[in-house]
């Protein structure tokens, strides 16, 4: 699995925005009230935020303990393989490390959406002449997206490999790791 492209979530940042925005412009103009998310919404993205990084947890630990015996470079080759061995046999249950890759996946995603749509309503807010107390919900609500984001992104960094050395036998570089567990 590829690592979420900056691109790609300035692009879902960007719709969600212009989707939000256009259903404020709806609403109001049908003369109904803006939409403002609800506190509990802005909690519940913080507590995903946390699950994203309590599950990403042992597999940074894990990819924690192989690069740091990849990168021994003053021990030999057998205290070395030791050492290899050791951080693989505490290796994360697979599919843990695949549930934590696609969460912090997901995590990444919804966070860029929420953050573009609770920008939108926020500058939707700010540019009201009349405004009853809702721009501090919509600010939360901005936040704890941004906050499900860079959760999400440093869980995705947590739950990659390191790159391999390289081929004993031809003495070439090889292609980096895969993020598979299996």
């Amino acid at each position: 699995m590829k690592r979420s492209s900056a691109w790609q979530l300035l692009l879902l940042a960007a719709a969600a925005a212009v989707v939000s925005w256009v259903a404020e412009v709806l609403l109001t103009g049908g003369g109904r009230g803006s939409f403002v998310p609800l506190p509990a919404f802005g909690v519940t993205l913080v507590i995903l935020a946390i699950v994203a990084l309590a599950l990403a947890w042992p597999v940074r630990a894990y990819t924690t303990r192989l690069r740091r015996a990849q990168r021994d470079e003053s021990a030999d080759i057998a205290h070395r393989d030791a050492l290899l061995r050791a951080a693989s046999a505490r290796r994360p249950e697979p599919r843990m490390a695949l549930l934590a890759l696609a969460f912090a996946k997901a995590s990444t995603l919804a966070g860029a959406l929420f953050s573009g749509a609770s920008a939108a309503v926020v500058v939707w807010l700010l540019t009201r002449t009349i405004v009853a107390g809702q721009v501090g919900e919509a600010v939360f609500a901005l936040i704890a997206s941004v906050l499900l984001l860079i959760a999400g992104l440093l869980a995705e960094s947590w739950c990659s490999l390191p790159p391999e050395q390289g081929d004993p036998e031809t003495g070439r570089e090889t292609e980096p790791a895969t993020p598979s567990f299996g």
